[in-house]
This record gives C-alpha cells, sequence and structure tokens, in this order.
C-alpha cells in the first residue's frame, strides 16, 4: 500500500488528481463496504470472488473492485456499490 504524507492543500489535491488518474482507465468501480461490521459479514469473500470473476472473464482492466469504508448498512451481509450511477 502506498501511503502519502500529507503536509497541506496541495498534497490532498494531488492525491486526489492521481486516485482520479488512476481510476479513469476503467469503466466501472465497484466499491466494496469494509468495515468491521463488514469483514463479520464476509465483504471480504465477496471482493475476492469480484476479482477472481474479473480476472477470468478478462474484465481486470475495466472494471476495479476497491475495498471502502463502511457505508452504515453491515447488518444486511456484503455491501457492494457500483459507478457509474447508471449502472
Amino acid at each position: 500500500m502506498n501511503v502519502s504524507k500529507i503536509m497541506s492543500i496541495d498534497d490532498l489535491k494531488r492525491i486526489k488528481q492521481n486516485y482520479n488518474e488512476k481510476l479513469s482507465k476503467y469503466n466501472y468501480q465497484i466499491l466494496v463496504c469494509g468495515g468491521a461490521g463488514c469483514v463479520s459479514s464476509n465483504c471480504g469473500e465477496v471482493e475476492d470472488a469480484l476479482k477472481k470473476c474479473l480476472v477470468e472473464y478478462n474484465l481486470q482492466d475495466k472494471i476495479s473492485v476497491t475495498q471502502t469504508g463502511c457505508m452504515g448498512t453491515c447488518a444486511v451481509g456484503p455491501v457492494l456499490l457500483i459507478l457509474p450511477d447508471e449502472t
């Protein structure tokens, strides 16, 4: 994991720009909830299965799977958010 040192607003802007550039190559982004409750709901297994499936169908360069912070609905089980919103 690459951790950037944040010392100023310009550092935050640079990090945001780098993040946006990295994700711009993907057609879709799947966010998998990764909070503490989500871990107990097996979100990690869902994330691993999604990544394996993307490789199986050769879609890993078109769809990004990223673990994100808790989306607040851990009790219902694994939570996914698929972007762009039209999907």
